[in-house]
């Protein structure tokens, strides 16, 4: 005995199967889109604290310092509390910390959001959004900017 095929009911399910298929792909196309732009440099918060400051550059936009303007990097191979920079590598980046008997818990309380600091093999670290933050051996005065390539880079957010 054959079933009778119901025309108005398998129209019905195949039009709610392509609209299901069709929201499901934009969920995903849309979870999958690049990142927006960011803001234009001249509308990020700037960062205040005894520790740290802003500087512009015409190739680096606006980038983080330590309190006496020199530069500070990130590494790429880094992870959130974590550097994996060792002896060897410290020798050209030293770890960005609170000075030597820094006694002043009340201004590290006072760290902007995004600033922190983590304890590393070499002492004390500071961090930005979790990640270590580094100077460059060979950048010698305030607004030097020698160490970038393709693993360490400017902290700009």
């Amino acid at each position: 005995m054959k079933k009778k095929i119901n025309l108005k009911k398998t129209i019905y399910i195949l039009t709610v199967a392509v609209i299901l298929v069709t929201v499901a792909w934009l969920v995903v196309a849309s979870s999958s889109r690049p990142a927006p732009a960011r803001p234009a440099a001249s509308t990020l918060p700037l960062v205040e604290s005894p520790y740290f400051k802003e500087s512009v550059s015409p190739t680096w936009g606006r980038y983080l310092t330590d309190a006496a303007g020199r530069t500070l990097y990130q590494s790429t191979h880094d992870k959130p509390g974590f550097g994996r920079c060792d002896y060897n590598c410290h020798l050209q980046r030293p770890v960005y910390g609170p000075p030597s008997g820094d006694n002043k818990p009340a201004d590290l309380a006072k760290l902007p959001t995004n600033l922190g600091l983590m304890m590393s093999p070499f002492g004390p670290q500071f961090t930005w959004r979790g990640m270590p933050l580094y100077y460059f051996v060979d950048d010698k005065a305030p607004g030097d900017i020698k160490g970038t390539d393709n693993l360490w880079h400017v902290v700009n957010h």
